[in-house]
């Protein structure tokens, strides 16, 4: 699984989509690790399977647009929360159900995208695949 860090551009957009809808995944999101004093994760690429009966405007969709802004946030391991947790704790991979996502999320736009989306399972891994 390391080896999607080495792709680029289209090849991994792909290959992310060939697996998130091979899994029945509604989103995916690769984060790479900044060992400097901020300890962060920052998202490289993700993924989300628009669902035909969200609305939509021109814009795309709410979760979609949700979806954006949860990957532009530099998510802090130190905090204990996802994503992140399973890394700082060493896990190859936590599952959460929608109530412990909502109560985990780093942020509030996260905890809105996980709404939105009606995301019910998440994973917080560390190469959970």
């Amino acid at each position: 699984m390391d080896s999607i860090f080495l792709l680029q551009g289209e090849a991994r957009a792909s290959f992310l989509r060939t697996i998130g809808q091979a899994l029945g995944c509604t989103y995916i999101c690769i984060w790479s690790y900044i060992p400097s004093a901020n300890n962060v994760l920052v998202s490289i690429d993700g993924w989300y399977s628009v669902n035909n009966d969200q609305p939509s405007s021109s814009s795309g969709s709410l979760p979609q647009s949700l979806f954006s802004a949860y990957r532009q946030y530099l998510y802090k391991i130190q905090n204990g929360r996802v994503p992140g947790f399973a890394f700082k704790q060493g896990m190859p991979c936590l599952q959460l159900h929608e109530s412990d996502l909502l109560t985990w999320a780093s942020t509030e736009n996260q905890r809105r995208f996980y709404q939105e989306a009606r995301i019910k399972v998440g994973a917080d891994a560390n190469l959970c695949l």
